[in-house]
């Protein structure tokens, strides 16, 4: 839904266009960035590998790819964070990646109620 949602709102795409989203697992992002044909990039696709200094094959106990970017792979990591065998700095960086991604689903349903509430403003104008 939010893709959808960026795509249609130009106020969210302004507000939010910007580096003013602060957290305790980001500083100053800015979720809403434009590819090179001007099509909003989904905010997901922006997250960071889960470890950017190992090669894909060595999380081989997480997911078949280095990125945390739908719950189902949210799922498996929080899964592998319980039960599986892991170095101390792979559970620091899965678990750093968990938050963030996380953090943008909790942000997203923000925006999403934003969105419906900005339409709601909207409508109550236009029927003035």
């Amino acid at each position: 839904m939010l893709p959808a949602i960026l795509r249609e709102s130009s106020y969210i795409q302004q507000k939010y266009s910007a580096g003013i989203y602060h957290s305790k697992n980001f500083s100053a992002h800015t979720w809403i960035t434009f590819d090179e044909s001007g099509d909003i990039i989904n905010p997901y696709d922006t997250l960071p590998p889960v470890m950017q200094e190992f090669a894909d094959a060595d999380l081989e106990f997480l997911y078949e790819e280095n990125d945390l970017k739908n719950g189902g792979a949210a799922l498996t990591a929080y899964a592998a964070l319980q039960f599986t065998q892991m170095t101390p700095t792979e559970r620091t960086h899965l678990t750093e990646s968990l938050l963030r991604y996380c953090d943008l689903d909790t942000f997203a349903m923000a925006l999403i109620i934003e969105y419906w509430l900005q339409l709601i403003s909207d409508s109550k104008e236009e029927a003035a």
